[in-house]
């Protein structure tokens, strides 16, 4: 009966067995708790107000992985930006949130960036079990001429 269990088709067959249980575990304990998506608003590319202040319009869709409710906040990294709407979102568990945004450069710091797209990140932060999760996406920002 042993000699029939230690075939080389009956252990080849049990590594890829074993080889695919162990990745379908690492693959759970892994997963990030949320992820994100940032869309940029193509119906309108960017917005100069009066007082010169340059405007970006953004959608960002937070799909969260956890059981309970938690508390996004979205921050931005490029000098002189800073979000006008709102920056927190809440998501129920296991759900897709979407929140647009508003990203607004003043008119001094829109200088240096004049006439191209500029690369921006978005910083994604919620609070799981006591730690800080943050997840980055890049974008663009546009300040036209």
């Amino acid at each position: 009966m042993l000699r029939r269990a230690l075939r080389p088709r009956v252990l080849f067959c049990s590594v890829i067995l074993l080889a695919v249980a162990g990745a379908f575990v690492a693959s759970l304990l892994l997963r990030t708790g949320f992820s994100v998506d940032v869309i940029k608003d193509r119906g309108t590319l960017a917005r100069i107000d009066e007082d010169g202040v340059v405007d970006n319009r953004y959608r960002l869709q937070i799909a969260d992985g956890a059981e309970q409710t938690r508390r996004h906040h979205v921050g931005v990294d490029l000098p002189g930006l800073r979000i006008v709407t709102s920056a927190e979102v809440v998501v129920e568990g296991t759900r897709i949130q979407s929140l647009p945004l508003t990203v607004a450069l003043a008119p001094e710091a829109a200088e240096a960036y004049r006439g191209r797209a500029n690369a921006i990140v978005f910083d994604i932060t919620t609070l799981q079990d006591g730690q800080a999760s943050t997840r980055r996406e890049e974008s663009a920002y546009l300040v036209p001429r």
